[in-house]
């Protein structure tokens, strides 16, 4: 059978085969000697070829099935197709009868494959009609109990009937044949329908360390749909993935959502855990996945599976998968995201049909046991996880359409009042305010709080992040006096619940000190800025570059002051640990140098040049 050039290619139509291409196939799969034995080869074949509409797939099916049985001749084979279908001998093989001969040869192969081979076959119907490494099944491997030995005879099995294709250039790589995966599917949906996941044309997601790491090494041949990695310059406009999203502005104060435009709180992300409670600000990254849950009680070799297991194992592996991408990638780990994105797609346009046609909605019903096993949390944060990288990618559009799928699908999986709901609104307004579309991002970060305070109550730390999400984007619009009731709210509610020495109340103090320098009001900023200072100090050590951050927003007051000694002497200590811990080329460094550059050279006394981190 061919090999597909490249990935990705998963609608190609199968080979078709002339008369002779046909006889040579058969006569190498099976023998030359056993066709010249078989007297009735001359007339069978060409009658058995129709039935198969001469495709290679059928074809090569059949030589093999011969193969594995050695007594059984090219007549046997064809009255057995006859016997099965008897009302199609007489007639000339049309669309219908073709798909049908292709299924009934599969239907045989099916029986010689032995049972977890049939299960790993059930798996890759999930996955998209485009290329995916053998590697990530050993991620499944614990949650459906397999041993490797056995998934690795089933790889041979696999390969050995060619159910499965290697991929040119592309080691470790396989695709499915669309009839092939199409047979699959079905195998599956026997096991409980309806099911959830359909196939689809293919169309334009905290990270952790993986146990079990898998080779990223970039491919010539990979068309890429994704942008080129930025440079150190560019990547500066971005929001990046700290402890909050305002960690540094851009040296661009031009750019809509840089400059004193800034978010001064962590989105919130969806959790993988077993936890009922569906947001944790202060847990991006994963602990445990469901595999690893699953995997402490260790079941028989091989049992008995229902689809959701094989759902289940499936977003198992794409969140290991995509754990493994950071925020702001490399070219290389974008590569290896290019690999999983179809298979992520091809979750989200089932539920996006789901969401869209009523009739399909009961769809959210039949996930059973899948959705009450935290699992369409789990692709609700798999594609949030993607939203989020498109932002840090800078590709707006493509990042807004990841997050109204998740505002989208929650709501019609849980209705308005759901805590997965309002991450979803919280997150999408994150992504407007950074456009600067204020508005917008208004109107949801209210929602997402109307929410929160309605399941949550007012004294929640989930609460204290919209209400300060909600500050930082008043902050944003010069409506100070909106913004500073909300920040105090959020001061008090995490002194309350997390002490007074906390890095939260830190940033809380940071971002309340903010505001009054804004206002400039000076006396009242100072000590809010030594304590959060002070605070991280403690927390961090001296040499961490969140003190870092403290140092030039405390210089940043005092060059307003015109404090300028002290402020230099502070601006000279960021700079320092600056380069020391994020290296001469990273954004906060050629911020801090370029403060520290103004300063000296006493170009403006304007406080507005002063570029603020949090």
């Amino acid at each position: 059978m061919q090999q597909p050039d490249q990935g990705g290619k998963g609608n190609q139509s199968p080979d078709v085969l002339s008369p002779e291409q046909a006889w040579k196939l058969l006569t190498a799969l099976v023998g030359k000697e056993r066709m010249l034995q078989d007297r009735g080869a001359q007339k069978v074949v060409p009658l058995l070829c129709e039935w198969l509409g001469y495709l290679s797939l059928g074809i090569e099916l059949v030589g093999r099935y011969l193969a594995k049985h050695p007594d059984m001749s090219l007549t046997d084979m064809l009255k057995r197709l006859e016997a099965q279908h008897p009302d199609a001998a007489s007639q000339p093989p049309s669309q219908p009868t073709l798909q049908w001969g292709i299924n009934t040869i599969l239907e045989w192969v099916w029986r010689e494959l032995n049972p977890l081979t049939q299960q790993v076959g059930q798996l890759l119907s999930l996955f998209a009609p485009t290329l995916w490494r053998w590697q990530w099944l050993d991620y499944a491997s614990d949650f459906l109990y397999w041993k490797q030995a056995d998934l690795d005879q089933a790889q041979t099995q696999l390969y050995q009937w060619r159910l499965i294709e290697t991929v040119q250039n592309r080691r470790g790589c396989y695709t499915v044949q669309p009839l092939i995966r199409e047979f699959f599917r079905k195998k599956l949906e026997t096991l409980d329908a309806p099911t959830v996941f359909v196939s689809h044309p293919p169309f334009p997601f905290p990270p952790k360390a993986s146990s079990k790491p898998i080779s990223q090494s970039p491919q010539p041949d990979t068309q890429s749909s994704l942008p080129k990695q930025l440079s150190h310059d560019d990547s500066a406009s971005q929001t990046p993935p700290p402890r909050e999203w305002s960690s540094f502005l851009s040296p661009y104060p031009d750019v809509p959502g840089s400059g004193e435009d800034c978010l001064i709180e962590q989105q919130l992300y969806f959790p993988i855990t077993n936890s009922t409670c569906s947001c944790q600000p202060d847990k991006p990254h994963i602990a445990n996945s469901g595999v690893s849950q699953k995997s402490k009680n260790k079941a028989p070799p091989l049992i008995k599976l229902q689809a959701d297991d094989f759902r289940q194992a499936f977003t198992a592996i794409l969140i290991e998968l995509v754990q493994q991408i950071p925020d702001h990638p490399t070219r290389e780990q974008i590569t290896f995201l290019e690999e999983i994105l179809p298979h992520i797609q091809e979750i989200a346009h089932t539920l996006e049909s789901a969401v869209r046609d009523e009739d399909l909605l009961c769809l959210f019903d039949s996930l059973g046991k899948f959705s009450k096993g935290q699992g369409l949390t789990d692709l609700l944060w798999l594609f949030d996880r993607l939203g989020r990288f498109y932002q840090h990618q800078g590709v707006g559009n493509q990042a807004e359409s990841w997050f109204q799928r998740c505002v989208s699908i929650a709501q019609a999986a849980f209705g308005e009042e759901h805590l997965d709901v309002a991450t979803s609104l919280n997150n999408l307004a994150g992504l407007y305010y950074t456009q600067g579309r204020y508005s917008e991002a208004e109107l949801f970060y209210l929602q997402a709080l109307e929410v929160r305070k309605h399941l949550l109550g007012n004294h929640h730390l989930d609460v204290a992040t919209s209400l300060n999400n909600l500050a930082g984007l008043y902050y944003a619009q010069n409506r100070y006096s909106e913004a500073e009731p909300l920040y105090l709210q959020v001061l008090e509610v995490r002194k309350s619940l997390l002490g007074n020495c906390h890095l939260d109340v830190a940033s809380s103090l940071n971002n309340l000190g903010l505001l009054y320098y804004a206002q400039g009001r000076y006396s009242e900023a100072e000590p809010l800025y030594l304590q959060a200072l002070e605070m991280r100090k403690r927390l961090l050590g001296n040499c961490h570059p969140a003190v870092a951050t403290s140092i030039n927003n405390l210089a940043g007051l005092y060059s307003s002051q015109k404090r300028y000694r002290d402020a230099e002497s502070l601006l000279v200590q960021a700079l320092s640990l600056s380069e020391q811990h994020l290296g001469d080329d990273h954004p906060n460094t050629a911020i801090f140098r370029k403060n520290l550059s103004i300063l000296r050279t006493h170009k403006t006394a304007n406080r507005h040049w002063w570029q603020w981190l949090w």
